[in-house]
């Protein structure tokens, strides 16, 4: 119990910070308590929500023949951690969650360190306009959560956590996924500017399906009339083709892209777009990432 100089507080509603103040002393001179003041103080914030993700969750998915079950301990919760072989790219492994609220978000990795893992694993970050790829050593990072970034997120945003096999190494090297936190740590989002002369990108540079075999879409979404270039690159920055390059009224658009003659791995899109009517001096690019699995 606390002292103020009012004496002892005495809680009537703890959970909404509501209390008596008692004085020892009253007026009096006899040493009974006679409550003297109501104080009502702020009600304490509750800690900030996590969300936890493990190999078990049906919002993790594998990608690809290589994954298998680690037989090292240190791993979270009660599953196993997974282990890959080192590759080209054509195995990962996704978590794809929901987060409730917005704000600003941390992310939070999970894995089991040995001297055989990889020591740059791709973990990417994607959701909307946000695509960041972020490369880990995981020989450390024993017994802890490790942060891999904050974002800011709208409410209702799908988010996808991303680990391949495409990491340096060789046969007997392995990249880990294990377990994911996001937390929600500042519930006002701040840090992003809006972009008022931007395209509507809710649904586009996600190319769906990704993975796929041979074809994909790309979905965008023009306010006004743009200039647009979509292009596709391979991971070594080469141009593999262009799907579009001309202007384009407002309106909702679907780009099909037929990689048959293509050899499995990742490919990078990009998409730039440009205010005609104002000589290109106001734009936006995006860039993403797919996998053609054949």
């Amino acid at each position: 119990m606390s002292r103020s100089k009012f004496g002892k507080f005495i809680p009537i509603a703890a959970s909404s910070g509501v209390f008596f103040a008692f004085s020892d002393k009253p007026s009096d001179g006899s040493q009974r308590q006679v409550a003297n003041a109501l104080v009502v103080m702020p009600k304490p914030e509750p800690p900030p929500p996590s969300l936890i993700f493990d190999t078990d969750d049906s919002v993790y998915n594998e990608f690809g023949t290589g994954w298998f079950e680690s037989s090292n301990t240190g791993y979270w919760g009660n599953t196993k951690a997974r282990l890959n072989a080192v590759g080209n790219g054509s195995d990962y492994a996704v978590w794809q969650a929901v987060v409730p609220n917005s704000g600003l978000w941390k992310i939070d990795a999970w894995w089991v360190p040995a001297s055989n893992r990889a020591i740059d694993t791709p973990f990417i970050v994607s959701s909307g306009f946000v695509r960041d790829t972020l490369f880990v050593n995981q020989v450390l990072g024993a017994n802890q959560w490790n942060e891999l970034g904050k974002w800011n997120f709208e409410g209702g945003d799908s988010v996808e956590v991303i680990v391949t096999d495409k990491a340096s190494g060789n046969a007997s090297t392995y990249v880990c996924t294990d377990a994911i936190q996001l937390t929600l740590i500042d519930s006002v989002t701040t840090g992003i500017a809006e972009i008022t002369n931007a395209p509507k990108f809710s649904d586009i540079i996600i190319g769906y399906p990704n993975p796929f075999n041979p074809t994909t879409t790309f979905k965008y979404e023009l306010p006004k009339e743009s200039k647009v270039v979509l292009s596709v690159f391979d991971t070594n920055g080469r141009l593999v083709e262009t799907l579009v390059n001309e202007k384009q009224q407002p309106g909702c658009y679907l780009v099909h892209w037929d990689a048959s003659q293509y050899s499995s791995g990742v490919y990078i899109y990009r998409i730039q777009v440009s205010d005609s009517a104002n000589g290109g001096a106001d734009g936006f690019s995006a860039v993403r990432k797919c996998i053609l699995i054949k």
